[in-house]
């Protein structure tokens, strides 16, 4: 078998492994909370997350404050509460 068709098939395989519903609830309550902000936030919100490229150092003291207040009001805690649920649910492999 040509390794190209090996990587394709042992891909196709993790695809089917994947927690799909977890996938689209996660998916869901992000896109629920990405709506709570106004286009003009979700703008600024990735202008600084490109900016700071993830480290917050890299912006100023008022950037950061900015930052932070438009990740809270994406509310990830709330997004965590909707998968605590999820937590439990741990898929059996090979049957067990």
């Amino acid at each position: 078998m040509p390794r190209l068709t090996r990587t394709v098939a042992s891909a196709g395989g993790a695809v089917r492994r994947l927690p799909w519903p977890l996938l689209v609830t996660t998916l869901v309550a992000l896109e629920r909370r990405r709506r709570a902000l106004q286009p003009h936030e979700r703008r600024r919100l990735l202008e600084l997350l490109a900016k700071s490229r993830a480290r917050p150092w890299r912006l100023t003291g008022t950037e950061r404050n900015e930052l932070m207040a438009l990740v809270h009001r994406l509310d990830p805690m709330g997004v965590g509460r909707e998968l605590v649920p999820w937590l439990r649910y741990t898929p059996r492999r090979g049957g067990h």
